[in-house]
């Protein structure tokens, strides 16, 4: 006599063998001996708690070239020491004579921290209906703190714009016919031509440059150049397992720092589709820093940062009563200041076929 397999561990039998059979092989389609059970009856879709997608920024170079000076008043003076360290003095003295004297000079600049402040929140409800994955307090704060960050960024390219000396090299600049000098324009070599710039700024402020940064369009146009490649590894076509790094332009160049500019800003008004492009663009800025700022210490640019907060940085939060949600600040006092002009040169539309593309461009 046949045993009778029991109707629910038939059933199950063939729901096991439906759900083999349908593995990679499509939606699985409900039959009559499962009751009419399919995947979507079983599962109910929510937001994983281990994974989200965010799109964040290259790492901010502001506070880099311009270094730090922490400032305990909002605004105040910093002293400017004259060139008398380079003035040739005869220092030949008979027995008996004086000696011949010298003297230094010393003037002081302003500066003033303007307020930088942008306010991110979200809604009184937002916590009791938000998903595990997601953390109000820490998102909205991020992203508050990456657009201050960003307009930083955004706001020292606007400065040395205005303020450095600086060269279009679209144009006719050097004795040379308009966009002779582009770094992609196989006619120049921009070793050489770099070689000849650290000159004028040693000329002006005593110091070879020791950093070069680089927008990325235009550190693209300098690597794959052909005089480049040449220099680099003989020949002027770059072969397929070869490249060209920050540390190799650095050695050629005899430049220590070698900088590239990969931070993004989206380059249409909010609510447009994003558009992003390079804060730098294909700028290049050849310059003098020291490592950080401080007394008698030479740099082209100085961030004076108000210290308040926590390292310069001030984050609120606090609850709005009239409008019901939670409001984040974010804010930062400070001032990029140009404190030594001749410690660099900015070049403009250094790449033909990406000129500009910079914030304010």
């Amino acid at each position: 006599m046949t045993a009778q397999i029991p109707e629910k561990l038939k059933r199950r039998i063939e729901f096991e063998k439906a759900l083999r059979a349908g593995r990679g092989a499509g939606p699985l389609v409900a039959s009559e001996s499962m009751g009419n059970l399919d995947l979507s009856q079983i599962h109910i879709n929510y937001a994983l708690t281990n994974l989200s997608i965010a799109y964040t920024n290259a790492a901010f170079l502001a506070e880099t070239v311009a270094p730090v000076a922490p400032a305990d008043k909002q605004s105040n003076k910093y002293f400017v020491y004259g060139f008398e360290r380079f003035r040739r003095r005869q220092d030949l003295r008979s027995p008996g004579s004086r000696p011949k004297e010298t003297g230094w000079t010393v003037s002081s600049n302003p500066y003033y921290a303007d307020g930088h402040m942008i306010r991110g929140w979200y809604p009184w409800e937002g916590p009791a209906n938000a998903d595990p994955a997601i953390d109000l307090d820490i998102d909205t704060t991020e992203v508050t703190t990456d657009q201050v960050l960003l307009a930083q960024e955004c706001n020292l390219v606007d400065m040395l714009k205005a303020n450095c000396t600086s060269y279009d090299l679209s144009t006719a600049v050097f004795g040379g016919s308009a966009g002779q000098y582009q770094l992609d324009n196989a006619n120049t070599d921009p070793i050489a031509f770099f070689d000849l710039q650290k000159e004028t700024v040693a000329k002006a402020v005593g110091r070879q440059p020791n950093t070069i940064l680089f927008g990325r369009p235009a550190w693209r146009a300098f690597r794959n150049n052909p005089n480049v490649l040449k220099h680099i590894y003989g020949t002027t076509v770059l072969a397929p397992d070869k490249q060209i790094t920050p540390e190799m332009a650095s050695e050629k160049l005899e430049i220590p720092t070698v900088l590239v500019a990969e931070a993004m800003y989206d380059t249409l008004p909010e609510g447009e589709a994003h558009a992003l492009d390079y804060s730098w663009g294909d700028l290049v800025l050849l310059f003098y820093r020291d490592p950080g700022a401080g007394r008698r210490k030479l740099n082209l640019a100085t961030t004076f940062l108000w210290n308040t907060g926590v390292m310069g940085r001030i984050v609120e939060k606090w609850y709005d009563q009239d409008q019901k949600r939670w409001v984040i600040d974010v804010s930062k006092y400070y001032a990029q200041t140009l404190t030594a002009s001749g410690a660099g040169i900015l070049y403009k539309n250094t790449s033909s076929v990406d000129s500009g593309g910079e914030v304010g461009a």
